[in-house]
């Protein structure tokens, strides 16, 4: 048998960052940004955070995020979503934050803009 025409080695682990995980990390940003406290910051060490979020668990909401910011809530729900092919892309996350929308006003969105757009340029 003939090894594959490639370098792939078939017993190597998927990658361990991914674009599906840097969307993940821009929700958990966003969240730190606003609790000014890292997600999951009341777990005791990165084991138990990490079994919880292999369990599907996620950081709570921020009040703000609970009852003023229902859009980007949405969005930062999007983001952690277990299912990766249901995180939205980088370039669907700039035109969500797009300004224009309703949150223009928040000089953070402006910021994360910029900085998505050098991941898709």
């Amino acid at each position: 048998m003939n090894p594959p025409d490639d370098d792939t080695d078939l017993d190597d682990p998927p990658p361990l960052f991914t674009m599906a995980s840097d969307i993940y990390a821009f929700a958990m940003t966003i969240l730190e940004i606003l609790s000014g406290q890292a997600p999951f910051s009341k777990k005791k060490n990165d084991s138990a955070v990490i079994f919880a979020v292999l369990a599907g668990k996620r950081p709570d909401i921020t009040p703000y995020l609970q009852t003023e910011n229902l859009k980007l809530r949405d969005l930062v729900q999007r983001c952690w979503s277990q299912n990766l092919t249901e995180r939205p892309s980088a370039k669907t996350i700039c035109e969500i934050l797009e300004p224009g929308s309703e949150d223009q006003g928040s000089w953070w969105f402006r910021s994360f803009l910029g900085y998505l757009r050098s991941f898709i340029s």
